[in-house]
């Protein structure tokens, strides 16, 4: 069985500069593989980040929107959510407790195209 691991490396991570990194361990096939990551809060919030602020369009050739949200960033927050995370508050900039995040993804959520969400995905 063949497993891929997809790599994203992304400079604007200066938020969380004073967030926990955690070094995880995996062996698959013969061989051991550390790897750098935020803890799980931490990942969550950048995932919050990404569905309230990302600005992101797929184009047709006709210069077309085709599609107009990573579905994937949708996903998972909800892969998050079901877990039970609680995101790192203090690296959104203005949301001030839970109760207004909530707010701000159920705003953000109402407005999405659900069309898009499935094509990308």
């Amino acid at each position: 069985m063949k497993e891929n691991l997809k790599v994203e490396i992304f400079k604007g991570f200066d938020f969380c500069k004073k967030f926990r990194i955690e070094l995880k361990s995996t062996f698959r096939h013969n061989q051991s593989v550390l790897i750098r990551t935020f803890d799980l809060e931490t990942l969550m919030t950048t995932k919050i980040r990404a569905v309230l602020y990302r600005n992101w369009e797929k184009i047709s050739k006709k210069e077309k929107t085709v599609i107009s949200v990573k579905g994937k960033d949708y996903f998972d927050l909800l892969r998050y959510l079901q877990q039970g995370i609680i995101p790192n508050l203090k690296s959104i900039e203005g949301i001030k407790n839970l109760e207004e995040l909530k707010e701000k993804l159920i705003e953000k959520v109402k407005k999405i195209d659900s069309r898009s969400i499935k094509l990308d995905l």
